[in-house]
C-alpha cells in the first residue's frame, strides 16, 4: 500500500439488502485537505445514511506529527504554501505530485478489491483536487464525486481531459468568503466541469475554508440519491 487507510462503516434503520448479506451498499473515499490526517474527515460518517464503507487515505507528506499533505513535496514550493501565495496560483501550476498521488491512489483501492462502480471519491481542499484527478487521468467509473472547497489545478490539463466521453455526477460546495481557496475558483471549477456536460451540484456557503452544517446535509443527500 502506498499510503494509511482509516475505514469505518455507516448504517442506518434502512441498511436494504446488502446489510442483511453483511456487505456495504456502496464505498465513499474522502481525502483530507492540507495539513490534516486520515481522521479528519472521520466524523463524516457519523451523519450518513445507509450502509457503506468509508475510507480515508492520509498523505504520505509529513509537516509535523499528526499534520500531512498531499502536496507540495519540495522545500522551495512548502516555503512559498507557508509565505501564502502557492494556493493562490493552482490553475496555472502543472503538479507532477499531484499526478504520482492520484496514480497511487488508483493502485491502493484497487488493492483493497473496491469497485469503483459502488464508489463515490472525493475530499476536501488538496483532497478533492486529487480525487478529481484520479478520476479524470485514469477515467474511474465512479458513483460519483465529492468536490469539498476545491480548484481546478493545472486548468489546461483538466480542460484536455474533460474533452474525453467521460462524465461523472459531482457534488462541489464552496465557501463564498474562502481566503485560502478563493470562491472564484470554485465556480470556475463549476464551470469547467459542466462544459463537459457534467452534472454538477453547486453549493455556495456564507463562510471560509471548511465544511459547514448545511454543507454536511446536502452531501449527505447526495450519497443517499447515488447509493440508493
Amino acid at each position: 500500500m502506498n499510503f494509511t487507510w482509516k475505514q469505518l462503516e455507516s448504517s442506518s434503520s434502512h441498511q436494504g439488502d446488502e446489510a442483511e448479506n453483511g456487505n456495504p451498499g456502496g464505498h465513499i473515499i474522502l481525502a483530507h485537505g492540507f495539513g490534516a490526517h486520515a481522521g479528519d474527515l472521520a466524523p463524516l460518517a457519523q451523519n450518513a445514511r445507509g450502509n457503506a464503507r468509508w475510507l480515508f487515505p492520509q498523505a504520505p507528506v509529513t509537516l509535523q506529527p499528526g499534520s500531512y499533505a498531499w502536496f507540495p513535496s519540495t522545500a522551495r514550493d512548502m516555503q512559498r504554501v507557508f509565505d501564502g501565495e502557492y494556493f493562490h496560483q493552482l490553475e496555472d501550476m502543472s503538479i507532477p505530485e499531484l499526478g504520482d498521488r492520484a496514480d497511487q491512489l488508483v493502485e491502493d483501492v484497487e488493492e483493497l478489491g473496491i469497485p469503483w462502480e459502488n464508489t463515490i471519491l472525493g475530499g476536501f481542499s488538496q483532497g478533492s483536487m486529487l480525487a478529481l484527478r484520479a478520476a479524470l487521468e485514469h477515467r474511474l467509473p465512479l458513483k460519483g464525486l465529492i468536490l469539498l472547497s476545491s480548484a481546478a489545478v493545472d486548468r489546461s490539463r483538466l480542460s484536455h481531459l474533460l474533452d474525453q466521453e467521460y462524465r461523472v455526477p459531482v457534488f462541489i460546495s464552496h465557501g463564498n468568503a474562502d481566503p485560502v481557496l478563493p470562491f472564484p475558483g470554485g465556480t470556475r471549477l463549476k464551470e469547467l466541469l459542466e462544459s463537459g456536460e457534467w452534472d454538477v451540484q453547486f453549493r455556495e456557503f456564507a463562510g471560509g475554508h471548511g465544511i459547514p452544517p448545511e454543507v454536511e446535509t446536502d452531501m449527505v443527500g447526495f450519497i443517499g440519491d447515488l447509493l440508493r
